[in-house]
């Protein structure tokens, strides 16, 4: 594997690294720091499940509501200046929200919705164009190591931004000298979030300018006559014999499905765990950084072994044995009320939802032609968002009449049918690996 990795570095794109050290700053300060202080920071200013809940939702609700508007925008416009922008905005956003304190107690609650909503605009903006930039910096030989390497830069980084938020509310409070759970400590860290996320600016807006020139390519399998014959980016027509003006609807509707019922277990985890641990396990906030960083180390290895599961399996079955093993590490954290088998939990969904994210934005991107890969992208990512919010609205109640462990559990049983409605649809070869089974089977005619 790793000598794989190193055949295909020399193939990155000068964007393509760019991207990848843009993304690594967005793991450290989203992912990490934000990620992990949020609900704590909303804990100290005395809100309660319910509200945070909300305030959740609200975030996931606004990024579904402007992924498909961010998709249009880079269609009609271009990912690039989408993606530079929707950095800024998420990076202003977050460093509000840190303001919360300072705002009278009557406007608070409107204050944080309001700016959960823009940071979620700008998010919106970033995720949906990033993944089509990265495809168009990209060709098939080298695309999966890219993926695979965007995959684990981030949650390396996210792991030092987790370890860093929970550091950084004590050490703040101990130099301002308040106590450790005054939200000013909190303020801190999140000003420290906001701020990383702007080298991440500069190097997006040093990226092209213009559509990457198209590079040949060639197969790091060299042996591969499948791969010869997919030079360039393929996806005139579609698999299906249309064309490529069509708005591919059927993908584009299967993958939506899939997408809300899969987030189910991340969102219902991911959402509230730190609370739990605070809340039931009396966890510190620096004990609670590990776990999470704990997680976010062990979704290193996972991502970067992707592509070669990939290469065996295809990016379907790769995504549905990660799926699945997302569910089981779930258990754990629903079923055992102790620090260590959530951590056990949260190491084993953090590392599987990486590998299963990374195989699921190829196999989504593959299914239709280069035009409408960011509509897909919009979509996709609208439909998860949608799926974060259902499961964060109604898990603040979930929570305070039933407690983590049903919340963790149901949600659970929705992935587990995002799962069943992918493989059933999948089951059909489309598109590039539709046309890849065509060449194929030409090759073995020819031959």
């Amino acid at each position: 594997m790793i000598r794989d990795y190193w055949r295909a570095f020399p193939l990155f794109s000068r964007d393509s690294w760019l991207i990848l050290v843009a993304s690594g700053l967005g793991g450290f300060s989203y992912q990490g720091i934000y990620f992990l202080v949020a609900n704590l920071f909303l804990l100290r200013l005395d809100y309660g499940p319910v509200f945070i809940g909300l305030f959740v939702s609200a975030g996931a609700l606004s990024f579904a509501v402007f992924s498909l508007v961010a998709g249009l925008v880079g269609r009609r416009w271009g990912g690039r200046p989408a993606v530079i922008a929707g950095t800024a905005v998420a990076a202003l956003g977050i460093a509000m929200l840190a303001l919360a304190p300072q705002v009278p107690a009557e406007w608070q609650r409107s204050w944080l919705l309001f700016f959960c909503v823009l940071r979620e605009f700008g998010n919106a903006f970033y995720m949906v164009n990033i993944t089509p930039m990265l495809m168009a910096t990209t060709t098939p030989s080298e695309r999966g190591h890219v993926f695979s390497m965007r995959g684990a830069v981030q949650p390396l980084a996210a792991f030092a931004g987790s370890v860093a938020g929970g550091i950084l509310p004590g050490v703040s409070a101990s130099i301002m000298g308040v106590s450790a759970d005054d939200p000013a400590g909190y303020t801190v860290a999140l000003l420290v979030a906001a701020l990383a996320l702007l080298p991440g600016v500069a190097l997006l807006a040093a990226t092209s300018r213009k559509g990457p020139t198209p590079r040949p390519t060639r197969s790091i399998d060299s042996s591969d006559p499948v791969g010869e014959r997919r030079q360039g980016e393929s996806g005139v027509t579609s698999s299906r014999g249309g064309t490529a003006d069509r708005m591919p609807y059927g993908p584009i509707a299967a993958m939506a499905v899939v997408a809300v019922f899969y987030v189910a277990a991340i969102a219902a985890v991911m959402s509230f765990v730190n609370m739990y641990m605070d809340q039931q396990l009396q966890a510190t906030p620096g004990r609670i950084g590990m776990v999470m960083g704990a997680g976010q180390l062990a979704a290193v290895p996972a991502a970067l072994t992707m592509v070669s599961l990939a290469s065996r399996w295809g990016y379907a079955r790769t995504f549905i044995l990660a799926a699945a093993g997302l569910c089981v590490s779930a258990l754990p954290v629903a079923l055992l009320p102790s620090l260590f088998g959530v951590a056990a939990g949260v190491i084993g969904m953090t590392a599987f939802a990486a590998m299963a994210f990374s195989a699921l934005n190829v196999y989504q991107q593959e299914l239709v032609s280069l035009q409408w890969r960011p509509i897909m992208s919009g979509v996709t990512l609208m439909a998860l968002a949608l799926g974060w919010t259902a499961t964060a609205s109604v898990g603040g109640y979930v929570i305070e009449a039933h407690g983590y462990p049903l919340l963790f559990l149901v949600a659970t049983g929705a992935t587990v049918a995002g799962v069943v409605v992918f493989w059933v649809y999948s089951r059909v070869p489309r598109g590039e690996l539709a046309r890849g089974a065509d060449a194929f089977r030409e090759v073995e005619a020819e031959n």
